[in-house]
């Protein structure tokens, strides 16, 4: 065997050692706590009881795969789990086009062993497809725009926000190719625009820290400490070997921090959108290293100082986020003891989390904001319809008679934007019909 086919085994045997870890770290934290209210959505709309506008493709993927597994809830999982491994050989095919197999092989690594790409492969979310479609429009984008547009294009009907990513591909692109072909990614540049016009950022706030900014910053740089820190001082390196590279990944990631603080800065899991463009910069910094090793002692401490960076890395992707909440969520363990405490009669429910027990209880379901429609229907006074309707549940007490139906307690606090709450009072069932009985003209279906 030559030496050229030797190394590629190599690197190919590695890339598997790699993927082999990754898959590990994925699935060790594979979770059944379904995160509210995204995850129900995904899931009735999947069940054509609730539409998605803005993410139809996640939507449809669940659907389709849920025609061979029978299951939702694990076709969600599956899709996500799959796509999320996928992407890190995609990654390395796509880098090792156009810096080479080390730089691919550094920087799939980082990829694989990042703390948000793993913890949000555990739950049904769409953020690890959107990715995935992102990295093939890598992969095609100098030699085809057109397909790098079409899955650019697959990416926004996963996460809207990809949309903005065709400026930058297509600056780089007239820098690389000087403008051959640039028509593939123009419907993209115009619907680019056409998405920052229609959405009216307020630009004011661009660079003024929203309330949550600080905590998305502090568990940004808490979860992925090491392709932060290495993707930083790596962009040094990558400015010295390919400056349109650095323009093109750095552009990338500043329209993407700029379009979440203006519009969900507190949403932290959106740092799984920054990686690939974070990794690259850091694959640079650390073959600037290796390349240094051998000759100054400054390279070895650097070395060191990684190697213990990644471990402690890999142990704290590894430990997730399963211990900041319970196995199963609150409302998914209320929903489980309504089944064993009542049979519901054929109403729609009420509550302030009523896309979960929609899909729990598999029954439609109403918000506050519909009740006023319904003449009779089950209410699910718990805690946090207590916490966050608390006006609009003593208006409903006001206008209905309530009977009792059953009660209980949770035993464990819900999560609601990445935080948990606890449980203060009981679970109470109520049958509410309208104390003035009144028909009403609006016509409501529920979700």
């Amino acid at each position: 065997m030559n030496a050229p086919n030797k190394r590629r085994l190599i690197y190919l045997a590695v890339l598997l050692a790699i993927i082999s870890l990754s898959a590990t770290l994925r699935i060790e934290n594979w979770s059944d706590f379904l995160i509210y209210p995204d995850s129900y959505r995904y899931l009735l709309a999947a069940k054509d009881q609730l539409v998605v506008f803005d993410k139809p493709l996640f939507v449809y993927l669940i659907k389709l795969v849920g025609l061979a597994t029978g299951n939702l809830e694990l076709s969600g999982h599956l899709i996500v789990i799959c796509v999320s491994l996928a992407s890190i050989p995609l990654l390395y095919f796509a880098l090792s086009k156009y810096f080479g197999r080390r730089i691919a092989l550094i920087s799939c690594f980082l990829f694989g062993i990042s703390f948000s790409h793993i913890v949000w492969s555990g739950y049904i979310m769409p953020d690890a497809l959107a990715v995935f479609l992102y990295i093939i429009s890598l992969f095609f984008l100098l030699e085809y725009p057109l397909i790098c547009g079409f899955f650019l294009l697959l990416a926004v009907l996963v996460r809207p926000e990809y949309i903005l990513l065709f400026v930058p591909a297509a600056f780089f692109y007239l820098l690389k190719k000087k403008g051959r072909r640039i028509l593939g990614l123009l419907p993209g540049i115009s619907l680019s625009v056409l998405f920052m016009v229609l959405s009216k950022p307020d630009l004011s706030t661009v660079f003024i820290l929203k309330p949550g900014s600080a905590e998305f910053i502090y568990n940004f740089l808490s979860g992925d400490f090491l392709i932060i820190f290495l993707g930083l001082l790596g962009m040094f390196y990558l400015y010295k070997k390919e400056k349109d590279w650095l323009l093109y990944f750095l552009s990338s990631l500043i329209l993407l921090v700029l379009i979440y603080q203006i519009t969900s800065p507190s949403n932290w899991r959106y740092g799984t959108h920054l990686l690939v463009g974070l990794s690259v910069p850091a694959a640079f910094f650390i073959n600037r290293l290796v390349e240094g090793f051998p000759q100054k002692g400054i390279f070895r401490l650097g070395m060191i100082l990684i190697l213990v960076a990644v471990v402690g890395q890999i142990v704290f992707s590894f430990r997730g986020i399963r211990s900041n909440h319970p196995e199963l969520s609150y409302e998914t363990v209320s929903a489980s003891k309504i089944k064993t405490l009542v049979q519901l009669p054929d109403l729609l429910i009420l509550s302030y989390y009523n896309e979960a027990y929609a899909w729990h209880l598999d029954k439609k379901a109403i918000s506050f904001d519909e009740v006023s429609c319904q003449e009779e229907i089950i209410l699910i006074e718990d805690q946090p319809t207590r916490d966050f309707s608390s006006l609009e549940l003593q208006e409903l007490k006001d206008g209905y008679e309530l009977t009792e139906l059953g009660s209980f307690w949770v035993n464990q606090g819900y999560f609601y934007k990445n935080k948990i709450y606890l449980e203060k009072a009981p679970v109470v069932l109520y049958l509410a019909k309208r104390e003035d009985g009144e028909k009403t003209s609006c016509n409501n279906s529920g979700l």
